[in-house]
């Protein structure tokens, strides 16, 4: 898997160097937090890498967990750029939206255009704003996917069950109290459950393209406009 990759118009170069593990518990001499700088990288040098990056997860076949930060547009035609570059290949491969912060209506535009895009919320990121609710609400079922985002493995289970509660909350699905290897209709699925599937869908890749179906009324307008012509 290639990852985390991606894309922050947020995050500012630190005047010191990258800490060495385990970054959790990383101060400086004095005590204090890592000093950031003013500076930036420019968006077009994180692009021109990140789409080098995939370029590699495509051939090799490989899914992606991708970073994006203030970045909703540029996002957004990332894909779409992919997705025309490398064409029935792009979807061989599965990308994650990690600790995504897309409005639900970016979401719903991304997702209607890329059958291999997921999902992927966590406490840890998305629960400070109220919005995370709604981009619940908008994802279909088996396009989601949970994950602590949490810096410190310890409380990372914690952190992961408490996303997880909130999607069942937010979806109405029910969350087990125990486990149960049986094979079960769609429709009897907990939360665990469907989240696992999810999770398979989007180890195994190898997506189909969605196929938009004409409404009859535009049938109707086409075909009409079409009789018009010939006679």
């Amino acid at each position: 898997m290639l990852g985390e990759v991606g894309i922050d118009r947020a995050c500012r170069i630190p005047c010191s160097r990258p800490a060495e593990p385990p970054y959790a518990e990383h101060t400086l001499d004095d005590g204090g937090p890592r000093e950031l700088s003013p500076f930036t990288t420019p968006l077009e040098h994180q692009l021109a890498i990140l789409e080098a990056q995939l370029d590699v997860a495509v051939e090799l076949k490989r899914n992606v967990s991708l970073h994006s930060v203030k970045c909703q547009q540029a996002t957004g035609e990332l894909l779409d750029r992919m997705k025309s570059k490398h064409g029935a290949a792009w979807l061989r491969i599965s990308i994650d939206l990690h600790s995504c912060g897309l409005s639900a209506q970016t979401w719903q535009q991304i997702a209607k255009r890329h059958s291999n895009v997921f999902l992927s919320l966590s406490t840890a990121i998305n629960a400070r704003s109220p919005a995370h609710k709604a981009l619940i609400a908008a994802c279909a079922p088996d396009r989601i996917l949970v994950e602590s985002d949490f810096p410190d493995a310890r409380l990372g289970a914690a952190y992961t069950w408490h996303m997880l509660c909130t999607i069942a909350a937010v979806k109405g699905w029910r969350v087990e109290d125990a486990w149960d290897d049986a094979e079960t209709d769609e429709a009897e699925w907990g939360a665990v459950r469907r989240l696992e599937e999810n999770w398979k869908l989007f180890e195994r890749g190898e997506h189909k393209e969605y196929v938009q179906r004409k409404r009859r009324r535009d049938r109707a307008i086409e075909e009409w406009e079409a009789n018009e012509g010939s006679e």
